[in-house]
C-alpha cells in the first residue's frame, strides 16, 4: 500500500489553474535552492546556541531551574499553540492558491498574519512583565539566554510578517499559480521554520530547564 500524499504538497504535476492546461515542472521539492541554503545556515547558528544552552544548563542546573520557573508558562505554551495554528492556515492557503482559489488563500494567509502579530504582542507583553520582575539579559545567564533566542526569533517572526504581508497582497493579481509559485512556496517554507524554531526555544527555554 503506498502513503497518499496531498495532491498541493507534489509539486512535479502542478494543477490546472483557472482553466489553463497543466504542465510539469522541473523541481521536485518546494522552494528554490537558496532557501534551503539559508535555512540549512539559520539552522547551524540555532543549533550552536541550542547546545551551549544545554551544556550551561548541565553546569548549573539549579540556577537554571529557578530562572525558567519564573517564566509565564501559559504564555509560552499559547504563543505555541498560535504558531502551530498559523503553519496550518499557511498550507491550506498554499493549497488554495495551487488551486487558482486566491481569495480563499488570501484570507487563510491573513488569519496567518494576526497569528504572528498576536504572537509577538504577547512576546512583548512577557517581555514588559519579566523587565518589571527585575529581569534582563544581564541579570543571569539563563536570561541572558532567553532574550537572545527569543529576539532572534522574534526578529524572524518580523521578517516573516513582511513576506506573508507581500504574499496576501500578491493574491489580489491575476498571476498564474506558475507565476507566483518560487515566491509563495519561498514564503510558507520559511514560516515553517519559524514555527519549527519556536517550538525547540519553547521546548528548551520553558520545559526542559523545569523539568
Amino acid at each position: 500500500m503506498t502513503s497518499q500524499v496531498p495532491d498541493f504538497l507534489c509539486n512535479d504535476v502542478a494543477m490546472p489553474i483557472e482553466g489553463k492546461p497543466s504542465h510539469a515542472t522541473d523541481n521536485n521539492h518546494p522552494g528554490e535552492a537558496g532557501i534551503w541554503v539559508f535555512i540549512f545556515g539559520d539552522m547551524m547558528i540555532f543549533g550552536a546556541l541550542f547546545l551551549t544552552f544545554l551544556w550551561n544548563n548541565r553546569q548549573d542546573r539549579s540556577a537554571f531551574s529557578n530562572d525558567a520557573g519564573s517564566l509565564f508558562q501559559s504564555i509560552g505554551g499559547i504563543n505555541t499553540l498560535i504558531l502551530l495554528l498559523s503553519s496550518y492556515l499557511i498550507v491550506l492557503a498554499m493549497g488554495a492558491q495551487r488551486r487558482g482559489h486566491t481569495v480563499r488563500a488570501g484570507r487563510l494567509i491573513l488569519g496567518a498574519l494576526v497569528c504572528a502579530l498576536g504572537f509577538a504582542s504577547l512576546k512583548a507583553i512577557e517581555y514588559s512583565i519579566e523587565v518589571a520582575n527585575g529581569h534582563t539579559p544581564t541579570s543571569s545567564l539563563f536570561f541572558t539566554f532567553y532574550f537572545v533566542l527569543t529576539g532572534i526569533h522574534l526578529l524572524h517572526v518580523l521578517i516573516g510578517v513582511c513576506l506573508l504581508s507581500l504574499w496576501w497582497s500578491r493574491c489580489h493579481s491575476q498571476a498564474s499559480w506558475s507565476e507566483e509559485r518560487a515566491f509563495v512556496e519561498i514564503s510558507a517554507v520559511y514560516w515553517h521554520m519559524v514555527d519549527l524554531l519556536w517550538i525547540l526555544i519553547y521546548t528548551l527555554l520553558y520545559l526542559v530547564c523545569i523539568a
